[in-house]
Parts: C-alpha cells; structure tokens; sequence
C-alpha cells in the first residue's frame, strides 16, 4: 500500500529546501502526496512582517536580516512537478478563550478524508490536537536549532549567539503543547559561528532527507520510534532578538570571524603517531590517553596520522599516512619500531596517484588486505599484500563514485560492514554499508546517512567487541578538526537499522607533547595505536591559508597564483 501524506504550510510559495524535501519524499517508491494544506490561523504569524508593522525593539534584527541574514537554503523556488493539479484545503487554525488552538469541524472531516499517513509541516507554532489526529502517523515537522533550549526565532540564529559547539536540527512528531515532541530524526552540526548564513543553510539542507528516510523506515519495519512517548523540554527565549541582543550577536560573530582566520593563518596541526602499551577496550575508561611512546618528532611541515599496525614474527609494523605541507599531498608509508621510540620509514606501493591517508587492515583466511582512503579516486579500494608491508596489490573496488572517508571495515553478526565518511559532506555524517564477504557485493544501506554528528560520527580506528558488545572509534570534530575520540557502544546494527550511544571520551594528554588532538584509535592485540596533535606555524600552510582567503574576496583572486608560487 501507498504512504499518502499532506503538506501544511501559510502559502504555494516554497523555500528551496522545502522543494528538496519534498522531492526527495516523492522519489520514494511508494510515497504519493495527496493534498496541499494552506494553514491560516494564529500559526501564521511569525518573522514575516509588513515594514510598519515592525517594532522598535526588532528594528536591528530586520536591517540586518533584509541584507545579509538570509541562508541560501531559504531562497524562493518553484514547487515539485509531483504538487501539479493537487487539491488544495485551507485549513483555519483559531484560538479560544483559555487562549488554547482550534481548528473549524468541517476542516478537520475534510482532510480526515484524505486518509492520510502523515502530514509535513514547513510552520511553527502550536496544532490543536483535532487535526495532530488526521494522519496515521502524525505530523511532521521541523526544529532548527536546539528545540531544548531555544523556541521559535530565526533558525539556527541562538546557537551562534548561544555560542553553542554544534548547532541541532531535527524532524520531530508534532503534539498539541509546543514544547513536548517525539524525535524522528535529528543532527547535530559544527556550528559555523562566524556565520550565519552559512549556519542555517546547513542546518535546514541536511534535514531535508529525513521525512523520505522515515518513509523508508516505515517500510523496512524500523520505524518504532514514530509510537515514543513525547519528551518535554523547556526552552529558554527564542523570539525574534531585540536591538542590544542584535548587537551582542554581531560582536560575537565578528570576533568569531577573527579567530577563524587568525586560526586559518597562524595555527597548523602537527601530528605524529604513538604507541600505547595496551589493548583498546582499556579506553572505556575515558580520559586522557596517557602512557604514549611517540614514535620520534617530525619535521617542521611534516606529520604522521591515521596508524594501523599487525604483528609479525613478533614485530610490529604499523601502516600510516605521511603528509609533508609542501607538497599537500598524503602518502602511506611503513613505520618499523625498535624499543618503542625509534622508527624507520620506508615507503609503500599502493592505490591510485591521489591523497591518501588511513591505511585501514583487515585479515581474512591469513591474507592482508588493505582499505586506503582515496576520496580523491571516489572509490573504496581493496588492495591485497604481495610484498609485506612495501607492495600491494588491488583485487577489488568495493564501493564506486563515492567520496568515502576513513573506510573502516569489519565483520559482525554473520555480515561484513562499511562505515565511512563523505568527503562532499563534511565530518558529521556516517555512512553504512554491508555485504556477505569481504569481496562484496556491497550494497547502502537504506538510512544512509545513518547519523548525523559532528561530536561522534567520523570513523576513528577499528571497531571491537568487548564482554559480547560492539564498540566503536569516532572522531569528535565538534570544536576543532580531530579534537578527541568518542567510543559509540553500537546497540542496533542491521541491514535496515542503526543505532549508537556514546559511552567514553578519550581526550589528548594535556601535559603530553601533542596535545591539541586526537582522532585515530587502533588496536593491535594487546597495543594500541594512536596519533596526536600540537599547533605551529607553517609558512607553506599560511601561504596556502592566506590564498584560499583572497579567493573568497571579491576581485582579489588574481593574488592566489602569486602567493602559492612564492
């Protein structure tokens, strides 16, 4: 049987991301829309006003939001071709006297006629629960910035004011009280805190797959959560800002820029690779990761991350990219260990002639393989050893056309899975693949992106069961690129659902000599590879820092050339 659902809001003008939404809801097989909802009512009202209608008190907020405040995800687009010839239903939504909503009896017979699954609704404010009744599964809408402290507003605009780590957004089953919803979907994003603009449009168009990802739930049986009981929240103010708050937002932005670049110029990151002498699942624990043999210092400019490593004839050899700021280009190369601290580096013939970094291993039936990332390639590589650990062989792409970072593989379950990153996507998505060998086929799993967080969706290193459960490395890019590592304990994890908790941080040693980050945690027996993190200034990197900025200025992009010769 079909979904039908319904789509409320105040008028036919859409916003570019509504469109994307509701394309991508009418891409699904199976999911039909079936009337357009134009609500009328005490809803309608919101940040739309007409010029004379303006307080004083907002006079700041809208100057600034007329000139620079509109994300181009909010940018007017003409309807779906699928929202030709359909029916139309106003819909007047009134208060009474306890100051309660309400909607007229003969709209409610009317859309209850439609028989409807679900409703989406691009509008805010409060439902009388008469028409919350009128679709099967609800109705649907959308929370952007974090429903649990800030109401209504501009979207996404008191995360940045807040000075909020990651900004929220979230698909939310609505109920008749406006602070009590059940979360559908949800992500969390590194808030852009320099920028609004910039914040809101990724807030609102990496929310707009979620309601088809619901539809998809619903028809694989994965859509428990649709019955959860409703979570209360109580929100601090959230309204339209007034004119010292507008100041105080435009200060804090400013500053927030000036840092940024001042960070972009001046603050490079140094990694080495280390080895502690313990197995992983001795970093439940959480804390900083500390009794590390750093594996030498690197050169100025140059710096080694992403460590994997196998044991042999007693040896440890670990496998790790090597990337010199001259040439802006990773390589993998061997790392050979004698009493913990001195190395030699020996370099490995493997993959494409692209950036390479994570030299993910996997063994099966006694034979290395292994997984480099090559987003630059759009392909996941699988590379058999033919002379151990200096040359190896391809014997398979494993997924095609696809940006994947930190490919990370293992077998649980009876199933061989795939998570990874999306280089086109940025570092808070997850994305799932599995197959019934190591060989493939591969296939997507249905709710990719599986999640959506910057503090925790990353892969960082090799997944592991401990006392029966499945625990896996993430990266926590919330405030900084590769800050620390999150252990996830995976809870759910099947061809049609994934669910993850996190249960331990693993911060860089504060007193170490790399303490500004941490994002790789492999095990290797009863030793643990890890990499980490210290700042300095590269003259290589602030020239490329400072020719990336003047590109972005208008009429300064000649500049670019002349610096990255010099």
């Amino acid at each position: 049987m079909p979904l039908h659902f319904g789509i409320m809001c105040r008028d036919r003008r859409f916003e570019s991301w509504q469109v994307e939404c509701l394309n991508q809801l009418i891409a699904v097989p199976g999911v039909e829309p079936a009337v357009l909802i134009l609500e009328q009512g005490p809803s309608s009202a919101g940040l739309n006003r007409g010029p004379l209608s303006i307080p004083f008190r907002e006079l700041a907020f809208r100057l600034w939001a007329r000139v620079f405040g509109r994300p181009r995800a909010r940018r007017r687009a003409d309807p779906p071709p699928g929202l030709t010839g359909l029916p139309t239903l106003p819909c007047r939504v009134k208060a009474d006297p306890n100051g309660a909503s309400e909607t007229d009896v003969a709209d409610v017979s009317a859309l209850r006629a439609f028989e409807l699954d679900f409703v989406v609704r691009f509008a805010v404010g409060p439902l009388p629960a008469d028409l919350l009744r009128c679709a099967r599964y609800g109705v649907w809408g959308f929370r952007h910035g974090d429903w649990t402290k800030y109401r209504d507003g501009p979207p996404c605009f008191w995360d940045i004011y807040g000075e909020e780590p990651v900004t929220a957004a979230a698909l939310v089953r609505l109920t008749d009280r406006d602070e009590s919803v059940s979360v559908l979907k949800s992500g969390f994003l590194w808030t852009k805190r320099y920028s609004y603009a910039r914040n809101a449009h990724q807030a609102l168009s990496r929310s707009t797959r979620w309601p088809a990802q619901v539809c998809i739930d619903i028809r694989n049986g994965a859509a428990d959560y649709l019955d959860a009981t409703p979570a209360r929240t109580e929100p601090r103010h959230g309204q339209v800002p007034n004119n010292r708050e507008m100041l105080r937002f435009l200060a804090r932005t400013c500053r927030n820029a000036c840092g940024e670049v001042y960070r972009l110029l001046f603050r490079h990151g140094e990694w080495n690779v280390g080895v502690v002498r313990a197995p992983l699942a001795t970093f439940l624990k959480g804390g900083p990761a500390q009794g590390v043999d750093w594996l030498g210092s690197p050169r100025r400019g140059e710096f080694l991350a992403d460590p994997f490593g196998v044991v042999r004839e007693g040896e440890l050899t670990i496998l790790c990219e090597l990337l010199d700021a001259r040439q802006r280009r990773g390589r993998i190369v061997s790392l050979e260990t004698t009493e913990g601290t001195r190395r030699r580096v020996s370099q490995v013939a493997i993959g494409p002639s692209v950036h390479m970094s994570y030299p993910y291993l996997v063994e099966q039936g006694g034979t290395l393989f292994c997984i480099p990332e090559t987003s630059q390639a759009r392909e996941v590589g699988l590379y058999r050893v033919e002379e151990f650990p200096t040359r190896w062989a391809k014997v398979a792409t494993l997924v095609e056309d696809f940006a994947a970072l930190d490919s990370t593989v293992f077998h649980y379950g009876g199933r061989w899975w795939l998570t990874c990153g999306d280089y086109e996507r940025g570092n808070a998505d997850l994305f799932l693949f599995f197959a019934p060998a190591l060989l493939g086929p591969w296939v997507p799993h249905p709710g990719n992106p599986v999640k959506t967080d910057a503090r925790s969706a990353r892969p960082a290193g090799t997944p592991f069961v401990h006392e029966g459960v499945l625990y896996r490395p993430a990266q926590d890019c919330s405030r900084v690129y590769g800050g620390r590592v999150v252990i996830n304990r995976v809870t759910c994890l099947t061809p049609t659902a994934f669910a993850e908790e996190p249960v331990a941080m693993v911060e860089p040693d504060p007193c170490g000599p790399f303490p500004a980050g941490l994002h790789t945690l492999s095990g290797v027996g009863d030793v643990t590879l890890i990499d980490g993190k210290r700042t300095a200034f590269i003259p290589t990197e602030f020239r490329l820092a400072l020719g990336n900025i003047i590109q972005a200025l208008p009429g300064l992009s000649r500049w670019r050339g002349v610096l990255r010769r010099g």
